[in-house]
């Protein structure tokens, strides 16, 4: 089994955002917010709990800090400063506490639209690089393309060139889209591929992420988003054979470490409770995200990263304010290994191959999410899609992928 060496932490310190994603998981009346959303008590609580946090884990080689979910190109270049510093320092406490050979890599992430005058972006972009070159804690920053934009007659030409501008002067620009059924229709898989590709990116974060707020625009037909996803995967393998150039992909990775961490373990793990039991540290102590308000919960991967947090329906874990970060995995675990299964437990998964696969990633959150969707009964044209996918056996793309992906794994 591939055990899981690097922590990583989302703090979702801004949500405000000029972006509009169908696919976000940001709702309307998040983006409009113009300063942090977290206020700096909140941050610095955050800070000091994670340090405590990581002195008690074990087994670690590597540390990344996201600073999500909005646009930090809004905020101001003190709060950008203030916040790479006390990120610096706790990764470089890490360093020190796990020495190692793999702390070149260890840096600190910020998500922005990158939408905005082409002079304002590039001021930011440079800025970070400064901090950097200063303190030494690369800076990476997470790109959300949004393909409207990108062919856009009135903004194509800006968008495209703050994108590109800024992965030439941080050169760790990684590229994101959120899938919807607008995005999966404004951009192929080929273009994609060949954006990154023409543009030097190493790294494509493909996320599907319904919510209560986005669903009607991102829930779609299996077979468009499979066939979308493996399309994506395949392009790369044949540009990676033909022209030895390599893109990463968030979605591939978490799969085939799922497929490997279960297979190679069976017979000895025969249940479901067993496997949840089993992977239990290493998926949800290794990955944690806090929110505006200081809870925490741990943050699972499927087609991009999705939490156990309230906006899909979860209680979190704690809050910093209040609670020790690690104590409370420990005493909260059974309540979120027994989420896990719960949502792998209707009718359609308990006849699926694939069951403990969609516990044990973050499948299992698209589960909860579509029986809420079943449970409203809102949207007729809604339920009759998840209606269709039913028939297939899966209400999202999971069983689909599942199978390729073991297939390719099985054929090596």
């Amino acid at each position: 089994m591939r055990k899981n060496n690097e922590l990583q932490i989302e703090i979702d310190d801004v949500y405000g955002c000029p972006g509009h994603c169908p696919g976000c998981v940001l709702s309307s009346i998040e983006k409009k917010s113009i300063q942090a959303d977290m206020n700096i008590n909140t941050f610095n609580q955050t800070i000091g709990s994670l340090e405590k946090f990581i002195l008690k884990l074990s087994d670690l080689e590597k540390i990344n800090i996201t600073y999500g979910i909005g646009d930090h190109f809004l905020m101001n270049d003190s709060y950008l400063k203030y916040t790479y510093q006390k990120g610096s320092e706790l990764i470089k406490k890490f360093n020190d506490f796990y020495p190692n050979d793999y702390h070149q890599s260890n840096g600190i992430f910020y998500s922005s639209s990158m939408i905005g005058k082409y002079e304002t972006i590039m001021q930011k972009v440079h800025f970070l690089k400064s901090l950097e070159d200063t303190h030494q804690t690369p800076i990476y920053i997470l790109a959300v393309l949004d393909p409207k934009h990108l062919y856009h007659k009135k903004f194509s030409e800006v968008y495209h060139k703050n994108i590109i501008d800024s992965q030439k002067i941080l050169k760790k620009i990684d590229l994101s889209i959120n899938l919807s059924i607008e995005a999966i229709h404004k951009i192929t898989p080929e273009e994609l591929f060949m954006f990154a590709i023409d543009n030097h990116f190493h790294e494509v974060t493909i996320n599907w992420t319904p919510t209560e707020d986005n669903f009607i625009y991102s829930y779609m037909h299996n077979h468009i988003l499979t066939n979308w996803l493996i399309n994506f995967f395949e392009i790369s393998v044949k540009t990676q054979k033909e022209k030895n150039i390599t893109i990463g992909t968030s979605f591939v990775p978490v799969i085939m470490r799922t497929i490997d961490n279960l297979r190679c373990k069976e017979p000895e793990i025969q249940t479901l409770h067993e496997s949840v039991d089993f992977n239990f540290y290493d998926l949800s102590y290794k990955s944690i995200q806090i929110d505006h308000l200081g809870q925490f919960f741990p943050k699972y991967e499927a087609i991009g990263d999705i939490g156990h947090g309230s906006r899909f329906g979860f209680n979190p874990i704690g809050n910093v304010h209040t609670d020790d970060i690690f104590d409370s995995f420990q005493n909260k675990s059974k309540y979120h290994q027994y989420e896990m299964m719960k949502n792998v437990s209707f009718k359609q998964c308990q006849q699926c191959d694939f069951q403990k696969y969609c516990a044990n990633s973050g499948f299992h959150v698209y589960n909860k999410i579509i029986s809420n969707q079943i449970k409203n009964k809102k949207n007729i044209l809604i339920t009759e899609k998840i209606k269709s996918n039913e028939k297939t056996g899966c209400w999202h793309p999971a069983k689909n992928l599942f199978e390729y992906f073991e297939k390719i794994t099985t054929n090596k």
